[in-house]
């Protein structure tokens, strides 16, 4: 895989241990769109825009419909997506 992710360290509250940790944060620059991504992928050529928008879309639907199954989509070095539910505790500003 090309690059590295760059983290940063934060001071963490950890309500079920009730202690502070040091934890590795990944350092996030910009957020890229479908269309930015896909006029990427495109740009060597090599496929057309409108193949890789019907393959990235099927992938996209495909997906959902495992993860909405059940099912975790590991995926190498880029990681593991699943569906989680996170309450947050009483009290907690939740954005």
């Amino acid at each position: 895989m090309a690059g590295r992710i760059n983290f940063k360290l934060a001071k963490k509250h950890i309500e079920t241990t009730m202690k502070d940790f040091i934890v590795p944060t990944p350092i996030r620059y910009s957020t890229i769109g479908r269309a930015e991504l896909l006029q990427h992928a495109a740009a060597d050529g090599s496929i057309t825009q409108g193949i890789l928008e019907q393959t990235f879309d099927a992938i996209l639907h495909e997906m959902e419909q495992m993860l909405c199954n059940g099912h975790g989509l590991e995926f190498g070095d880029l990681g593991t997506f699943r569906i989680g539910l996170d309450m947050g505790s009483e009290g907690e500003n939740r954005r």
